[in-house]
C-alpha cells in the first residue's frame, strides 16, 4: 500500500464568498409561475377562449380553414399566422393566447395594467399626458403667452 498524503478537501463553508458582480443563478420559479408555451396548453386556451363558436366561424374569421381549426382544437401546435390572425380580429389578448398571462381579453388590457402599476408609475404616465405635445400652444404656467394659447371665437 502506498502511503500518500491526506488530501485538504475544501469544505463548503470555506469556500470564498462570491464577488459582489457575479452572476448568481436564480432558483427555478415555482410551477405556478412557468409559463406553459405547449401545444396542448395553447389549444385548452383556444377552447377556452372561443367557446361554443364553430370551427367554420373561427375559420371565417380568420381566414383558417375550418379543418385547419379543428385540428388546432383538438390538440396540433397552431401557427404563428392563425394565433396572430385570431388575436387581431377578435378580442382575444396575443399575450393570454400564447402565454397563458395577463388579461384573456384585449379590451381588459388597460384595467389590468392599471391595476398592477404602482402610485408612481401612473402618476408619471399622467404627467406626460399633460405634457404638451410638439407644436402645441404653450400654456400660461409654462411662461407662454396667455392670449396665444386662448382661442378665439368669432
Amino acid at each position: 500500500m502506498l502511503n500518500r498524503p491526506p488530501i485538504d478537501v475544501p469544505r463548503l463553508t470555506d469556500a470564498p464568498a462570491a464577488p459582489a458582480d457575479a452572476i448568481v443563478p436564480h432558483p427555478r420559479p415555482p410551477a405556478a409561475d412557468r409559463i406553459d408555451v405547449s401545444s396542448t396548453a395553447i389549444s385548452r386556451r383556444l377552447l377556452q377562449a372561443l367557446g361554443t363558436r364553430s370551427a367554420r366561424d373561427i375559420a371565417l374569421l380568420t381566414g383558417f380553414s375550418a379543418e385547419t381549426i379543428r385540428r388546432y382544437l383538438s390538440g396540433r401546435s397552431p401557427s404563428l399566422q392563425f394565433v396572430v390572425a385570431l388575436a387581431t380580429r377578435s378580442d382575444i389578448s396575443l399575450g393570454w393566447l400564447l402565454l397563458g398571462r395577463l388579461p384573456q381579453r384585449r379590451s381588459q388590457a388597460t384595467a389590468h395594467a392599471i391595476s398592477q402599476a404602482s402610485f408612481t408609475e401612473l402618476f408619471k404616465v399622467l404627467i406626460e399626458r399633460l405634457e404638451p405635445a410638439p407644436g402645441d400652444a404653450p400654456r400660461p404656467d409654462q411662461g407662454g403667452d396667455v392670449r396665444a394659447a386662448t382661442p378665439r371665437h368669432p
